[in-house]
């Protein structure tokens, strides 16, 4: 089955929805991530929004697996931001810092099919990107393989 960034991208999103706030979870943001980091006031606004997680689709990847299909591996990213550390989380008694947004999403994506046609997705790592007294933000990424990626021969 062939599917478009975006389509893994909602899958994503949509494994996570149960943890934004619309749906009773505590996530301020779950959006789709499209490079924007980059820009300082763009970073500023997720901060405003943490708890919150941008999902990207990083890379694709793919290998020959026989005359009408092909394996593809998809990187996806997740950036997770937190308010606060763990310990002063800990010390206020609130239950939404970065551990716990980090083990929810594990909890949420790996070894599960999203609703696609896939293998169960696993987990490739998750880092620390930059903090601060008052926010930490960390990555996470996923693997998603797809077997069955239908290439059509273009030779005639």
């Amino acid at each position: 089955m062939n599917y478009t960034n975006e389509d893994y991208e909602n899958a994503v999103m949509d494994q996570l929805t149960s943890l934004h706030v619309d749906q009773g979870g505590y996530l301020l943001t779950l959006a789709p991530y499209a490079g924007q980091m980059s820009e300082e006031v763009a970073l500023e606004q997720f901060v405003r929004g943490f708890p919150g997680i941008l999902v990207i689709i990083a890379d694709s990847t793919y290998a020959f697996k026989d005359n009408l299909f092909w394996t593809q591996d998809v990187a996806v990213k997740c950036f997770i931001g937190a308010r606060s550390w763990r310990s002063q989380d800990e010390a206020r008694g609130n239950d939404t810092g970065i551990s716990r947004i980090l083990m929810d999403v594990r909890s949420a994506l790996m070894g599960h099919r999203i609703g696609l046609l896939i293998r169960p997705v696993e987990i490739v790592r998750e880092e620390f990107i930059m903090g601060d007294p008052s926010t930490v933000l960390w990555g996470a990424e996923y693997l998603i393989i797809n077997d069955n990626v239908f290439m059509q021969n273009q030779e005639v």
